[in-house]
């Protein structure tokens, strides 16, 4: 197992150096982790698995043997009594192998997604990190122009020509409206007359 983190504080801010080096110690922890634990835990359980089944299997096997060795001497009826349970013992092991692959394949899809939370938590880390390394940055140099403050510019940027000339239409209707009501009101005064 991997040691306690410890942050260090300097001058009221965290170090991000030392995070950033203990995400990258988490990442390559949990890639080797991951390799390594996934096909050991696989291989163990598959061959436990296939060891269960043959097992059940077999037994499942003696115990029709023992009930039914005399299946040479049944009559017609009593071979086809026999067949109907044999079909249906077969639609149960068919039933509980469909039922088995199913609870397989969940349980290796909740596998992949709780090995991907981690991956996803320090990618989500590694975002915050650099948001405030770029924050930090910003205060300490005003000038500063990251790429990101770039970005975040030519959105605004765009934004607000889009806003301007949604502006620009809203003023010219309210101009034409202006007009209108003004050529309405001198039709009104003039009727007034």
């Amino acid at each position: 197992m991997a040691e306690p983190m410890e942050i260090s504080f300097s001058s009221g801010s965290l170090n991000l150096q030392s995070i950033r080096s203990r995400m990258n110690d988490l990442s390559e922890i949990h890639n080797s982790n991951k390799n390594d634990v996934g096909t050991e835990a696989l291989s163990s359980d598959s061959e436990k698995l296939l060891k269960d089944c043959s097992f059940h299997f077999q037994s499942k096997v003696k115990q029709i043997i023992e009930e039914y060795s005399d299946v040479g001497f049944l009559g017609i009826e009593d071979l086809d009594k026999y067949l109907a349970y044999l079909k249906e013992e077969l639609n149960q092991v068919e039933a509980e192998s469909a039922k088995i692959s199913n609870e397989i394949e969940d349980l290796s899809r909740n596998h992949i997604e709780e090995s991907n939370m981690p991956e996803d938590n320090l990618e989500g880390l590694e975002c915050a990190l650099d948001s405030i390394a770029s924050q930090e940055r910003e205060e300490e140099d005003p000038c500063f122009d990251s790429s990101m403050n770039g970005e975040n510019q030519l959105n605004l940027l765009d934004a607000n020509e889009g806003q301007k000339f949604e502006i620009l239409e809203l003023e010219s209707q309210i101009e034409k409206n202006n007009l209108i009501l003004k050529s309405l009101q001198d039709l009104d005064s003039t009727f007034r007359r």
